[in-house]
Order: C-alpha cells, then sequence, then structure tokens
C-alpha cells in the first residue's frame, strides 16, 4: 500500500507545481502554445529514467513539500526511512504496480522532478498522469517535455486508449499546458478539492492516443 499512497499523492498534484505564480500571471492560451512551439525548437530534451537509491534525498525534499498538501491526497510528512523502503521495493513494473514513477532529467542528467502512471487498467487501457517539477525548476519547460515523454510511452510501450488527469478547475497554467499538449476537457467535479480556503472543483482532462495518432 506504501507505494500507492505515495504515488497518489503525487498524481493529485498533476502540474499544479510546474509554474511560477509570477509567470501565470503573464500566460494566457496564447502564450501556452507559442511555448510549445518553441520548445520543439530548442536542443534542450528531459529524460525519463527509474529511481534510484541515490533519489532518497531528491524524493524527500518533493515529498515534503508543505507548500503543495493542499493539492494533494495526503497532508502528512514522509521520512527517509519509509521512502528507502518505496525506491527499494518498486519494481517498475507498471502491470504488478498498477502504477509507474519516473525521475524527469534535465540535459545534464540532473533530476528536476517526477512523474507518474497511476491507476493503470490494462482492461480498459487507460492511466492517470501525475507529474511534479522541483520549485527551482519550474517555469523552463520541463514539465511539457516530460507530458509528450509519457504520451509517446503511453503510445509506443503500453498501448493505452486514454490517459488522463485530475486538475483544479481554477489552475489555469496547468490546464492550458494539457489542452495544448492535445489534452481535452472533461467532465467537471464538483467539490473535488478541499483546501484552508473551501471546496474546488476539478476537471477530468483527457487525452484519447488514437484520436491524435490520426
Amino acid at each position: 500500500m506504501l507505494r500507492r499512497e505515495l504515488s497518489l499523492h503525487l498524481t493529485r498534484l498533476l502540474l499544479l507545481s510546474c509554474y511560477n505564480e509570477e509567470q501565470d500571471k503573464e500566460w494566457n492560451t496564447n502564450g501556452m502554445k507559442n511555448n510549445f512551439a518553441i520548445l520543439r525548437n530548442m536542443e534542450k530534451k528531459v529524460y525519463l529514467r527509474a529511481m534510484e537509491p541515490e533519489d532518497l534525498d531528491f524524493l524527500y525534499k518533493i515529498e515534503n513539500d508543505n507548500d503543495v498538501w493542499d493539492i494533494g491526497v495526503t497532508n502528512v510528512p514522509y521520512s527517509r526511512y519509509v521512502l528507502q523502503d518505496y525506491i527499494a521495493n518498486a519494481t517498475c513494473d507498471i502491470y504488478t504496480d498498477k502504477q509507474l514513477r519516473l525521475i524527469v532529467e534535465d540535459n545534464d542528467r540532473k533530476a528536476v522532478g517526477v512523474v507518474d502512471f497511476v491507476e493503470f487498467d490494462p482492461r480498459h487501457r487507460r492511466a492517470e498522469l501525475g507529474i511534479v517539477i522541483s520549485k527551482e525548476h519550474r517555469s523552463k519547460g520541463y514539465a511539457s517535455m516530460a507530458v509528450r515523454e509519457m504520451i509517446g510511452y503511453a503510445r509506443r510501450t503500453l498501448g493505452l486508449h486514454q490517459i488522463y488527469a485530475i486538475v483544479d478547475n481554477q489552475n489555469c497554467k496547468c490546464l492550458n499546458l494539457l489542452r495544448n499538449a492535445g489534452f481535452e476537457d472533461g467532465t467537471t467535479l464538483r467539490h473535488w478539492l478541499y483546501s484552508q480556503e473551501g471546496w474546488r472543483d476539478a476537471v477530468v482532462m483527457q487525452y484519447f492516443l488514437e484520436k491524435n495518432d490520426r
């Protein structure tokens, strides 16, 4: 259950921790589209890899960032012992664990974030996407590139029909990022997220791989 709880913690943080607030104030839908166009021409890229024991401190920092607890499904800290056990027991087999967590690295092979597929359902060929980029690496396009890498993996390796994500409906930067990656707005979940400010709605964003292959 530990592996599941930790991944679900990150999943509900989907793209909610990818950009800083100052830049978000300046961005709109057109800006997001321009950002994607720029990314296609940049030499910068991301690498996705399995977790290693050396990632302990990095995961500890991300999991214990209380700035994002309001948008996660847990609000308790994780010890290094718990995270060390989680890394040691992760199989990196999505068919066994029903989830997959990968480390996002930059060009210099430095860890900048974490990306997840959880709630993997091979019968219905779907999985939920989650991603967190560490504070010092936000607003650099890493989330956009990591999402595209996960879409490619879902298409080439897993043969998924759809990827979905649940996002706070007030989080325009994340919604726009997903829309520009090809996700569509789906169902609105009323009073789905709770924070100190009260209840907030969430949007189910869906990416249909077969539709986008046309």
